[in-house]
Formats: C-alpha cells, structure tokens, sequence
C-alpha cells in the first residue's frame, strides 16, 4: 500500500480487525503518524489471521512504542518487518519488551534503522 490518506487507512484497519482471510498485511512508503499507530496497535490486537506484517519505511520511529503494545497481544504475527523505519534508541526498547512477551514471532527485519549497540544488545537479549 502506498500513499493512502491517513483517514482512509484508520477505516480500513477497523475494518480488517474482524477479517478471518488475511495472512499478509504490508504498508510501505506511507508514514505513520500517531493515530494510524494507534489504529495499527488496535488492529494487531484484535487480528488473528495476519502471519506476516510488513511496515517498512513508514518512518514510525516514535510511533514503534504504541504499535508494540498491540504485538504484546498477538498471537498469530510470525514475520515482522520494519526495514528503514528510522528505529532508534529511543524505541528500541519498546520493541525489546514486545519481543520478551511475543512468543510467536519468528523472523525479524530491521535493515537500515538506527538502532544503537544498546538497543541491538536489548532486542537480542529478547530473542
């Protein structure tokens, strides 16, 4: 998905919430403000079906924490991808903690953030 309006996201996430089909769910080149995060958090809580969530270069860094707290709560996500996404040290932490209390992931991208040997110390720590 590309270049899709803030609103018309939000919609579509509330919509694919209760969705029983999807198993791929990508947003690339769009970036995340703080409502879509919002609304992205609510619907990895509340989906089941997605296996692989692909959120690449959507320039979330601020917005990893509150995405995060819906991966606390998903049992289904098993490939996570957040390539270039500006990750840094102030939201690696978030993404440690997600990853301690998700034991379904299996596979993680973070090509091309900047994350910190802290924070790459913290995430490993998690796996």
């Amino acid at each position: 998905m590309e270049n899709i309006p803030f609103e018309n996201l939000n919609n579509l996430l509330q919509v694919l919430c209760t969705n029983t089909t999807l198993t791929y769910f990508g947003i690339q080149d769009v970036p995340l403000g703080p409502t879509s995060c919002t609304a992205l958090s609510q619907f990895i809580k509340c989906n089941s079906t997605i296996t692989t969530l692909n959120l690449s270069r959507t320039q979330m860094d601020d917005g990893l924490p509150t995405i995060c707290s819906g991966l606390h709560h998903n049992s289904s996500i098993t490939k996570l991808k957040l390539e270039k996404n500006l990750i840094g040290p102030k939201s690696a932490p978030a993404l440690a903690e997600a990853l301690l209390k998700n034991s379904t992931l299996r596979e993680l991208h973070l090509l091309g953030n900047k994350i910190t040997s802290v924070g790459c110390k913290s995430i490993s720590e998690a796996l």
